[in-house]
């Protein structure tokens, strides 16, 4: 099944299953609101932008590589635009770690309990663990980014604009049992809140500008 954020060109030795694959590749969340004051919109051109680092070159088998556990950016600690943007670049990085090496700790612990891609991610992992697999590749770069304050300290939103590179699945014994080598490239929309005195990712969705 899918292992990639974006809805991949895959190819599979066995069944895919649609439930999960459906919560990771269309990111279809519920929705969630506080109560029904306007939105305060804060300038984008303000907002932080992250430099595109070079765009990944499609291979047909990405090559494994060992992918190291992303650093919490000392921005998280300041509840403002800068902070909510934080989180959402660190959530995204823990993408491809948590399928790169089965640690979901740090996902979950930024995953909000109503978050449907937040827990279909997981899932995926834990079954990946389950079966003695985990996924290589699917190198992940943001090309820009812009932050918008929703509701003042509560409601932040993120959006990316983000290339995926080529990835694989392989089992205990090195056997590549799926992959997709296409680069694609997508728009992410994160809502991100603050909730009980800590930053949690409400809800994800990508949509494929280019394939």
């Amino acid at each position: 099944m899918p292992r990639s954020l974006l809805v991949p060109d895959a190819v599979s030795s066995r069944p895919v299953q649609v439930a999960v694959a459906a919560v990771l590749a269309l990111g279809l969340l519920g929705g969630c609101s506080f109560g029904d004051s306007d939105p305060v919109t804060v300038s984008t051109s303000a907002a932080p932008t992250v430099a595109a680092p070079p765009t990944p070159t499609p291979a047909a088998t990405p090559s494994p590589t060992t992918t190291p556990k992303p650093e919490r950016p000392a921005a998280m600690d300041t509840v403002n635009l800068d902070g909510a943007f934080a989180t959402a670049e660190y959530f995204m990085s823990l993408y491809q770690y948590a399928l790169n090496t089965g640690d979901i700790s740090d996902w979950n612990e930024l995953s909000h309990p109503e978050c449907i891609f937040c827990a279909g991610l997981a899932d995926e992992v834990k079954r990946q663990t389950g079966l003695l697999e985990h996924q290589e590749g699917l190198a992940t770069s943001i090309a820009s980014a812009t932050a918008v304050e929703v509701r003042p300290g509560v409601w932040f939103d993120v959006d990316f604009d983000v290339t995926q590179g080529p990835w694989q699945v392989v089992d205990s014994e090195g056997a590549v049992v799926e992959n997709s080598s296409p680069t694609k490239v997508a728009h992410v929309h994160m809502n991100v809140v603050r909730d009980s005195g800590r930053w949690l990712v409400r809800e994800a969705q990508a949509d494929i500008t280019q394939k």
